[in-house]
C-alpha cells in the first residue's frame, strides 16, 4: 500500500476491499478508474456503485489512510474552520473535498498469499466483534495467529505462563478446550470452553466457561458460570454468579445484544 501511494505520487491513499453490495450502508463505497484513481466517495450509502467487471459487488473504505503529512495538515485546519458547517468526518467530509482536487488512489487490498477473498473484518457489532474473536479458537480460523510469514504483532505484557492446576478438591480439574489462553493466566479446577482468556485473567476452581471473552485482569470466582459473555478488563465476578443463562436478569444489569451476547462493562461493580 505505501509502495503504491509513492509510485503514484497519492495525496491520499486508502485501503480498500470488496463488499457485498447489500453492505454499503456500513461502508464509505468508491468508484475507481482502472488505475485506482477515486472518481467519487460515498459514505455508507443505501445502495454503493457496483464494481463494472464484478456486479454484486462494490469497493468498500477499510478505514486505513496513508495521507502526506502537509496535505492531511491543511485538510484537518480547513475543515475545522468550517465550525458547525462540517460534521469533522473523515468520511463524510474531508474525503469527498480532497476528490478532483488532489490524486486520491484506493489500494485493493489482497492477501499475503495472492488470495482475491482476503480476510477482512468490520467488528463494529457486538456480533461481529464476538464471532470475529472466537473463531481464532477454531481448529481452522481464517485469520492464523501462528502463520510465521505473516507476523501478527500486538502489544507485549511480560507475564509468566499460562498455567492449569487443580482446585482444592480431588474431583476439580482444570478443563481448557478449544480456547486461547494468552499469559499470565490460570485456570485453577474451574472449565473453560471455546474461550479466550486475556493476560492475568483468574479462573477459580468449579467455574465454567463457554463461549466467552475475558479481557485483561477478568478473575472469576469460584463456581461461578458464564455463557456467551464479553469481560472488559480487571471486573471480578463473584463466586456462584451465572451470567448468560437468564435474559430477561441479565438486560437489568448489562447491555445484550440481539443474539443474547452480554456485555460487561470494565469498571462494573457486583
Amino acid at each position: 500500500m505505501l509502495r503504491e501511494h509513492l509510485e503514484n505520487g497519492s495525496a491520499l491513499t486508502i485501503g480498500a476491499v470488496r463488499i457485498p453490495v447489500e453492505d454499503s450502508s456500513r461502508f464509505g463505497i468508491f468508484e475507481c478508474d482502472e488505475k485506482g484513481h477515486v472518481l467519487s466517495f460515498e459514505e455508507k450509502p443505501d445502495k454503493g456503485k457496483e464494481l463494472p467487471t464484478a456486479p454484486g459487488w462494490c469497493m468498500g473504505s477499510m478505514g486505513i489512510y496513508l495521507f502526506e503529512t502537509e496535505e492531511l495538515i491543511e485538510r484537518l485546519e480547513k475543515d475545522a474552520a468550517l465550525g458547525v458547517e462540517s460534521s469533522h468526518d473523515f468520511g463524510k467530509d474531508i474525503i469527498p473535498r480532497m476528490i478532483g482536487e488532489v490524486g486520491v488512489y484506493a489500494h485493493d487490498f489482497v492477501d499475503v498469499d495472492g488470495r482475491t477473498d482476503p480476510y477482512w473484518r468490520d467488528v463494529g457489532t457486538i456480533e461481529a466483534y464476538y464471532e470475529t474473536s472466537l473463531d481464532l479458537c477454531s481448529a481452522q480460523p481464517q485469520l492464523n495467529l501462528y502463520d510465521y510469514d505473516w507476523p501478527i504483532y500486538t502489544l507485549w505484557h511480560n507475564d509468566p505462563p499460562a498455567k492449569t492446576i487443580h482446585g482444592e478438591n480431588p474431583d476439580q480439574q482444570a478443563q481448557v478446550t478449544d480456547s486461547m489462553i494468552c499469559p499470565g493466566a490460570i485456570v485453577s479446577g474451574g472449565r473453560v470452553h471455546q474461550s479466550i482468556l486475556s493476560s492475568r485473567c483468574m479462573v477459580a476452581a468449579g467455574a465454567d466457561l463457554e463461549g466467552c471473552i475475558l479481557l485483561g485482569g477478568v478473575e472469576v470466582g469460584v463456581g461461578a458460570k458464564l455463557k456467551r459473555t464479553i469481560v472488559d478488563k480487571w471486573v471480578k465476578i463473584p463466586a456462584g454468579e451465572e451470567i448468560g443463562f437468564d435474559r430477561e436478569k441479565d438486560e437489568k444489569r448489562f447491555t445484550v445484544s440481539e443474539t443474547g451476547i452480554t456485555v460487561i462493562p470494565t469498571g462494573y461493580q457486583f
